[in-house]
């Protein structure tokens, strides 16, 4: 008598293992379902032999039942102005990866929408300075490279493009995804201002105050571009006083 959950490993005949063989040797297909283990269906004496193999045909093949395909999701981004939500004027809204759209149109768009994204941008350099997703949007990604230039914390000289991008008061905690919010932290950094008593806080400008554990504090000013247009304070230069004579040669 054969306890339940103790089933012996049966094997198979020797008719089924020549018959095996040559499957493998001639159809991959059938092969790959041949490689099953041959289990034992029932604590009988005389066990039934089965097979189990994965599915190879995709469940939602032809159908719209639930599976792999069937979960996925198409999703429509439109950009427009609060002015033109609410009438204010008519500009054209940016239907994202196509072209423009009329005002009309993006407000009857606007009205099924379910999710909305602020997205806040600066009125003179047209850049995008907050949005209400965690992730920041591409604009300000290269925006931050080119300020913070290396890893934020003192004596850290890791390249920003191998850095992550940090919320300094956590987004979960109601931080922003912010312009002055976010800094570059190498993974090292990253996951030492998560996991230990140091702390940072922006005051400005993108400037930060490290504090360690035991009280110190480190100021991390922005990094000074190696290269980069200042303006003249010299005014214009002095005319060049010509000469009448004629060259030497």
């Amino acid at each position: 008598m054969v306890r339940l959950g103790m089933l012996p490993r049966v094997r198979a005949p020797r008719r089924v293992r020549v018959l095996r063989r040559r499957m493998l040797r001639r159809r991959p297909m059938v092969a790959r379902l041949m490689s099953a283990r041959w289990i034992s269906c029932a604590p009988t004496s005389s066990a039934t032999c089965c097979w189990a193999a994965p599915p190879v045909v995709d469940p939602t093949y032809g159908s719209d039942a639930a599976g792999p395909l069937g979960a996925i999701r198409a999703q429509v981004q439109v950009t427009l102005t609060s002015e033109t939500v609410t009438g204010v004027d008519d500009a054209p809204a940016e239907l994202v990866g196509a072209a423009l759209i009329d005002a009309d149109t993006a407000r009857k768009l606007a009205g099924r929408a379910k999710i909305w994204n602020r997205l806040f941008i600066d009125p003179i350099t047209r850049t995008p300075v907050e949005v209400d997703t965690y992730r920041p949007t591409a604009a300000m990604s290269r925006l931050l490279k080119a300020r913070d230039q290396h890893c934020r914390f003192p004596g850290c000289r890791r390249a920003a493009i191998r850095c992550e991008l940090d919320h300094t008061i956590d987004y979960a905690l109601g931080g922003h995804t912010h312009i002055f919010n976010l800094a570059h932290l190498c993974q090292r950094h990253h996951s030492m201002k998560q996991f230990t008593k140091w702390e940072v806080r922006q005051v400005g400008g993108g400037v930060l105050e490290w504090t360690s554990p035991l009280g110190r504090v480190y100021r991390e000013d922005v990094p000074i571009p190696s290269v980069c247009f200042v303006p003249d304070a010299g005014g214009a230069p002095p005319p060049v006083v010509g000469n009448d004579e004629p060259p030497p040669f």
